[in-house]
């Protein structure tokens, strides 16, 4: 009998759906980031060919495995609150100066950059709302260059006034409460393909701020380290915010 329950509750546990479980694979464990760290700050200069493509993939992810702002970006992590939790670095603050910054080529975003029509202006600044709604999304390429998903020129106009973004915003929320699960925002130049920002692993929530360089088209990019087993993406809800300033203040 004591055999029979033992086989029962084995079948019992061999037998729990798939979809009951997730799928995180984590490419910022510290045991992984350790192996790629013992790669990434040899010398370039002084390795074959084979070994200089094993070094350049190791920064790349040691890279992509910390929050930083480069190319003339500010930025900081907020609560759902807006509190902020943390300010980001500068890139060449935290890695070595023959590190390069990413570039984000050779992808075409899905929303288009118009000034929406839920916006709030006064006569110096104003408030809008780029981007509201469903993103389905997925783990990281190998380049971590996801597609855009919103993009927003810094150039705009306040009625006939000159004006530009001078803070850009991204948060994330998770469509299913049954599970959480985490996300990255990524900000780039999008003519250039320049990075201006990188932040992985928010929580569920948080908000990526940014504040860009003026003249600058810029997009937005986002994936995530869970997926359902299988390869199932679900949704999120991403809103994509900007505070618009006049180029000059207009006194009235």
């Amino acid at each position: 009998m004591k055999k029979f329950i033992t086989l029962f509750l084995a079948a019992i546990v061999f037998c729990v759906p798939a979809y009951a479980v997730d799928q995180t694979p984590d490419k910022y464990d510290e045991v992984s980031l350790a192996k790629f760290e013992a790669i990434a700050y040899q010398d370039l200069n002084e390795a074959d060919p084979e070994m200089k493509k094993q070094i350049l993939e190791a920064r790349e992810t040691i890279i992509f495995s910390r929050g930083w702002v480069a190319n003339g970006a500010t930025g900081r992590v907020l609560d759902a609150n807006g509190n902020v939790i943390k300010e980001l670095p500068q890139f060449e603050d935290i890695f070595p100066s023959d590190w390069e910054v990413p570039k984000m080529l050779g992808q075409d975003t899905q929303k288009s950059d118009n000034l929406p029509e839920n916006f709030y202006k006064s006569p110096t600044w104003g408030d809008a709302l780029y981007f509201s709604g469903e993103v389905f999304l997925e783990l990281p390429p190998d380049n971590y260059n996801s597609k855009p998903f919103c993009t927003v020129n810094t150039e705009t106009s306040l009625g006939t006034q000159p004006a530009y973004v001078k803070t850009l915003s991204t948060s994330g929320v998770y469509m299913n409460p049954g599970r959480d699960a985490s996300y990255n925002i990524g900000y780039a130049n999008a003519s250039t393909g320049e990075s201006l920002g990188w932040e992985p692993n928010l929580n569920n929530g948080e908000v990526y701020s940014i504040d860009p360089p003026k003249k600058t088209k810029v997009s937005v990019r986002a994936s995530t380290n869970y997926l359902h087993v299988g390869g199932t993406r679900e949704p999120w809800l991403f809103d994509v915010r900007g505070v618009i300033y006049a180029t000059e203040e207009l006194f009235f």
